[in-house]
């Protein structure tokens, strides 16, 4: 990728998570950017990014954002609590899940 199609790529990537609703750690991912490269984008492109922002209403999306990312740790500590019982009934022999139907 030549030099004038890797800038773009990095305006774009970084308009991308400006937008909202991804994370940096995604796009990392999705591109196979390192992190730290990623924030260095981030931070060079700040002024850019300030004017490709929507306009706010009553700060709206900063709430919808941290109800997305509570929601995520939310699902992340019930895969975990999920998990460790698996292991559990597993490796003890106990069943611990309610069965269906029982009072």
């Amino acid at each position: 990728m030549g030099q004038m199609e890797q800038a773009k790529s990095k305006v774009e990537i970084v308009r991308e998570y400006r937008r909202g609703g991804v994370s940096l750690r995604f796009l990392s991912d999705k591109y196979g950017i390192s992190l730290s490269t990623l924030h260095r984008w981030v931070k060079a492109h700040a002024e850019e990014a300030e004017v490709d922002k929507p306009a706010r209403v009553n700060g709206a999306p900063a709430a919808v954002r941290k109800l997305q990312r509570k929601l995520e740790v939310a699902q992340l500590e019930a895969k975990i609590y999920r998990t460790m019982i698996d292991i559990a009934e597993r490796d003890l022999g106990i069943q611990i899940r309610k069965k269906r139907g029982a009072k």
